[in-house]
């Protein structure tokens, strides 16, 4: 450019005038452009990121939401099994009893292992008819103010009779009628028939007392009748008998569930599909606002019959994650750069000004210094877009990545709380890095708490499973580290610090580093104290009388042969002793069964009391008990042992408010003197005890040879009777029975005589007691009757058309299926013979028995006529309100009162009372052994009715008796 093309000043004046006229504001438009059209780039760039982060989040919400609703399926599950638990426990034993089911809850724990759960209960179904014996036999069971409420006369009731733990609370809720509810009626009516689970609408728990109420509902299980058939609606009604429960209160139930992220969102859990106010069961924010919640999901679910909703709701904490992260990043990056781009151009424009101003003064070199400048200023400005467009692009790889190791970290985190088994990560040198939640729970430790050690030894006593203590050195992690391998199923014994003890099965990894050598130790571990605690409860049910607390059989056993092999190796003797408590079935059968386990369990204590330490004390069965005396330095130690037993035995046993008088037979055997196996050696006591038995009870005898021989006696007295009838040994006579007003004789009793073909004659007091004991009193006892009836028939039909001939039923046949009484009665019938011709004399032990099918049979022998008659009366019970209740037509005074008959004898006035007694029952009187005619004289002036003894006739043949 040539000078001359410069302008003149003058021009220079006046362009430079009307440029800054003209550029006075395009500095600052020029920057508010770039700043606006910048900002509304990194607007569009945060609101891409932002959304992306939404569905991140609301993708992660849901998982949460369908995880909670899986946990809560879950466990309504796992609680329903609970209950079927306990219905098991009724199928296989409809007779449980109250402590039985309270120690099956407790080992639940139901506490510890499954919130919310109030307890687990068994409601009975009680008929109007029923209701004072239900409440009665509930109020014996220890329950002195039981009472079914709300009153009101209804046809059934549904009582709460168990609820189990019983603390205050579920004791108020003893004696409900839960049926009287609606709510409640619903679901029991669905469990019942259905057969399945079935669980209320939302109720009200009456253990409820007004203090933190939460919503409740409850689960029912329905009680069948185990031997009835339950496949159709009408067989279930019928087998049904009342139901398994458990009452929840839902704000425990769902603590410890959990979500993705604690505290961000608000979960409500409403029964149906409705979410009505009125059918919420849980609100973990009741009052919050959640109109303005970004994330919302409903859940449906079906339990046990009835359709539960989840609604999880977003809280602000949770939403603003939204706007966390690579939003901000992108927020601030794009800002920053912005307004650093926009200073930089305001800063040229403003440049362009100054040199219009000095533009009069400039020559055409500095127009071109000035153009040149501006290319390299573009250029510039290229190169640091450029830069910063590659500074945006590592800046958001970089907050992907780190997003990305974020998120890894977290799922990682996640799932390692989320494994139910503890997990510890050791290196090393032992030291603790890192613990998840569940080996916090199950050590009572934390990692932080546990920092600076090197094993658990460090922090609690650890024991292996037979009690010694772990050396540091063997712990698995240890053992991993120094041998390179891992370890299996290492069981330890934890103490921890609360002092509370733990069993945990421990498995470990190792993990190498790039070297080969051992980077860290991964140890899994499982709590397996309930395993333990289950298998220890299985071995002492196994080898431990329920009841006493005493070895059972197997583990008598087992005691016995061990002291056996101590024995041989001392040279020092053993005794066995055999024991029985006398009369004990007087107790059972007179203040019944829940008396009579009081009395065993007072007896075991006892017995504990009168050995040593060393010694066993266990118990077999009913009332028989074994004792082992090990190493006996001398033998004399037995009879002070054997005599402090027959004390402390006969010494009143207090129970309740009642006293019982009791003793024991014991029977003593030595080891190795009298036999060398188990077998034997009990044989042998048992052979001893009989003879303290025969002798009169109340005392102890050593075996003999000559017991041996006894049972040996007996045992070939029971084989012949089992041919005896066969071969035609028995016979029958009769005795006369004779009325002592007319001296007639219309009445006789039918006795059995065994004739032995190389013995003779065998008294029926000899073989009838093991005629008993075989069961072979049965058969014997249907040939006397078909002998006697036939006999009778003739009789009848001959010359003594209303003769009566009475039989003698023992107990046994009473007892067995084999002998019922209708055979009598179809008998008798075939043979045309009225039943009153037949009358059967019993004991009056018999009638004491709590046991339907004699009273059954005794109804059976009413209805078809045969007359019944109470034999031996006065040497027994004595049990006189059963005479009225039995319908009992006679009774025989016992011979020992009629032995030594005299006028104003203490018999005769015996005698008198029971005659008078009986006559104002409108009983007839028959007396035993009569023999003189003082005595018969002496009868007949107080009323006695009948006689029957040798003073009439002996008891004869019946063809002898004819002649009569």
């Amino acid at each position: 450019m040539q000078l001359q093309d410069l302008p003149s000043s003058t021009e220079l004046a006046v362009s430079a005038t009307a440029a800054q006229r003209r550029t006075s504001l395009s500095p600052w438009l020029l920057a508010a452009l770039m700043l606006f059209t910048s900002l509304a780039l990194t607007w569009l760039l945060w609101h891409v990121a932002r959304e992306e982060n939404f569905d991140s989040l609301h993708g992660e919400f849901q998982s949460a939401s369908r995880e909670l609703s899986q946990r809560l399926e879950q466990r309504m599950a796992t609680y329903e099994q609970v209950l079927r638990g306990a219905q098991g426990l009724y199928f296989a034993s409809q007779e449980v009893t109250r402590r039985e089911f309270a120690e099956y809850v407790r080992a639940l724990r139901l506490e510890e292992n499954y919130p919310g759960v109030q307890g687990v209960g068994i409601a009975e179904v009680v008929r109007r008819s029923e209701l004072p014996a239900h409440v009665d036999a509930i109020r014996r069971e220890g329950i002195p103010n039981y009472a079914i409420w709300p009153a009101g006369e209804r046809a059934i009731y549904t009582a709460i009779t168990r609820l189990e733990p019983a603390d205050g609370s579920n004791k108020r809720a003893l004696g409900y009628d839960m049926f009287s509810d609606p709510t409640r009626r619903q679901a029991m009516e669905q469990a019942r028939d259905t057969g399945r689970a079935a669980i209320s609408a939302k109720v009200r728990l009456v253990q409820e007392l007004g203090v933190d109420e939460q919503a409740g509902m409850l689960m029912y299980l329905p009680l069948y009748r185990p031997s009835m058939p339950t496949g159709t609606l009408e067989e279930r009604r019928a087998a049904f008998y009342g139901w398994i429960y458990a009452p929840f209160r839902m704000h425990d139930l769902m603590a410890g569930l959990g979500v993705a992220r604690p505290g961000d969102v608000n979960i409500r859990l409403f029964d149906s599909e409705s979410v009505a106010e009125e059918n919420k069961l849980f609100d973990s924010s009741p009052g919050r606002d959640r109109s303005a919640a970004l994330m919302h999901s409903v859940e449906m679910m079906n339990i046990a019959g009835r359709t539960w909703t989840l609604a999880v709701d977003s809280q602000p904490q949770f939403d603003a994650a939204t706007g966390r992260g690579k939003p901000v990043y992108m927020a601030t990056a794009g800002i920053a750069g912005s307004l650093l781009l926009s200073l930089l151009i305001f800063l040229l424009a403003s440049g362009r000004v100054r040199a219009a101003r000095l533009a009069h003064d400039m020559t055409l070199e500095l127009r071109r210094t000035r153009d040149q400048l501006e290319v390299r200023v573009q250029e510039r400005t290229a190169d640091l877009r450029a830069t910063n467009s590659a500074l945006n692009k590592e800046i958001t790889e970089r907050r992907k990545i780190e997003a990305d190791l974020f998120a890894s970290r977290e799922r990682l985190a996640s799932v390692f709380d989320a494994v139910s088994d503890g997990l510890v990560v050791q290196a090393r040198d032992g030291s603790f890095i890192e613990l998840n939640r569940a080996a916090e729970g199950i050590l009572g430790l934390t990692a932080r708490q546990m920092e600076g050690g090197r094993s658990l030894s460090d922090f609690m006593i650890t024991v292996h499973e037979d009690g010694s203590l772990f050396d540091a050195a063997l712990h698995p992690s240890s053992m991993s580290v120094a041998t390179g391998l891992p370890q299996r199923n290492v069981v330890m014994g934890l103490v921890r610090p609360d002092r509370s003890q733990r069993w945990i099965s421990i498995n470990t990894e190792l993990l190498f580093d790039a070297t080969g050598e051992v980077d860290l130790v991964v140890s899994n571990f499982s709590d397996v104290t309930d395993k333990k605690a289950s298998e220890e409860l299985i071995w002492h049910q196994a080898n431990y009388d329920a009841l006493t607390g005493l070895p059972n059989r197997r583990l008598f056993q087992e005691h016995l042969e061990t002291e056996m092999k101590k024995s041989e190796r001392s040279q020092l003797p053993l005794a066995l002793m055999f024991l029985d408590l006398d009369r004990f079935k007087d107790v059972n059968d007179t203040l019944g069964h829940d008396i009579g386990d009081v009395l065993l369990k007072e007896a075991a204590h006892r017995l504990r009391s009168c050995v040593r330490a060393s010694d066993t004390v266990a118990r077999l069965g009913g009332d028989e008990f074994t004792i082992i005396l090990s190493e006996l330095d001398s033998l004399a130690h037995i009879a002070v042992v054997a005599q402090n037993i027959l004390h402390r035995m006969s010494e009143p046993f207090k129970l309740g408010i009642e006293s019982a008088y009791v003793s024991a037979s014991v029977g003593i055997t030595l080891f190795p003197q009298d036999a060398t196996d188990i077998d034997t050696l009990l044989k042998n006591a048992d052979q001893a005890m009989y003879s303290a038995k025969n002798q009169g009870r109340n005392r102890y005898r050593y075996f003999t040879e000559s017991m041996q021989q006894a049972t040996q006696a007996r045992m070939w007295m029971a084989n012949e009777l089992r041919t005896a009838l066969s071969r035609g040994q028995f016979q029958l006579v009769y005795q006369p029975i004779v009325d002592l007003v007319t001296g007639q004789v219309y009445k006789a009793e039918a006795l059995i005589r065994w004739k032995h073909p190389t013995r003779g004659f065998i008294d029926p007091s000899v073989f009838i007691p093991i005629a008993e004991e075989t069961g072979l009193i049965v058969e014997i006892g249907e040939w006397v009757f078909r002998e006697v009836a036939a006999q009778v028939k003739h009789w009848r039909d001959h010359e003594r058309r209303s003769f009566q001939v009475s039989i003698n039923r023992s107990p046994v046949q009473f007892r067995t299926r084999t002998g019922r009484t209708d055979s009598w009665t179809d008998f008798l019938r075939k043979l045309g013979v009225p039943g009153q011709s037949i009358a059967v004399e019993i004991t009056e032990g018999l009638l004491l028995e709590p046991n339907a099918m004699v009273v059954d049979q005794l109804a059976e022998l009413r209805e078809a006529g045969v007359q019944v008659s109470l034999d031996d009366f006065g040497t027994g019970y004595s049990a006189l309100s059963y005479l009225k209740k039995f319908d009992i037509d006679s009774l025989k005074i016992d011979q020992s009162f009629v032995r030594n008959l005299e006028a104003n004898s203490e018999d005769m006035a015996l005698c008198e009372a029971i005659i008078v007694m009986a006559h104002k029952l409108n009983i007839k009187v028959i007396a035993e052994g009569v023999e003189t005619e003082q005595q018969r004289r002496l009868l007949a002036d107080v009323g006695c009715d009948f006689a029957q003894g040798y003073l009439f006739s002996r008891p004869v043949p019946a063809d002898q008796f004819e002649l009569l």
